[in-house]
């Protein structure tokens, strides 16, 4: 079982890789305008929420809580 240090230890490693291999740390960066970004996001949030997969969670998910991932992904928080 990873401790608290292996757990930052291992987002270290995730963080070093993708800067490694040229991934961009949030959708913003990879030059989506603000604007389009929450024209779109409901729309997105309703259409995940819609998946076949999404079912398959230990936790269903709200559409709410969706689109806050989406806006977390988008802003880097």
């Amino acid at each position: 079982m990873l401790g608290l240090g292996g757990v930052d230890d291992l987002i270290k490693s995730i963080n070093d890789l993708n800067e490694h291999f040229g991934i961009a740390k949030t959708l913003k960066d990879y030059g989506i305008s603000e604007e389009e970004f929450l024209s779109k996001v409901d729309a997105l949030s309703e259409l995940a929420h819609e998946d076949q997969c999404t079912g398959a969670n230990p936790r269903y998910p709200l559409v709410n809580e969706i689109k806050e991932i989406y806006l977390k992904c988008y802003y880097g928080k």
